[in-house]
């Protein structure tokens, strides 16, 4: 997923959207604009909610963690600390 060029990654994130059980991370630096073409999205679809943020949270210290799943759903996690 980190390889899809940022213009085209909302359509590689609506077509998780309908995939069951499937879960993704996404770290930002800040809260602006310019952060969203700066983030980092995982490698690797997880299974669970819990196993997206376990590693997301190993990836984004400093960073903004967000983890989505199924049905649009998104889990906003806040600064998470360094």
């Amino acid at each position: 997923m980190r390889l899809v060029p940022v213009d085209r990654r909302s359509a590689l994130h609506a077509a998780l959207d309908v995939v069951p059980g499937a879960w993704w991370w996404k770290i930002t630096p800040g809260e602006d604009a310019s952060a969203e073409r700066r983030s980092i999205i995982s490698s690797r679809v997880a299974e669970s909610r819990e196993a997206a943020e376990r590693s997301g949270r190993a990836a984004g210290a400093g960073w903004w963690l967000n983890v989505h799943g199924p049905g649009g759903s998104v889990l906003s996690c806040g600064l998470l600390a360094r």
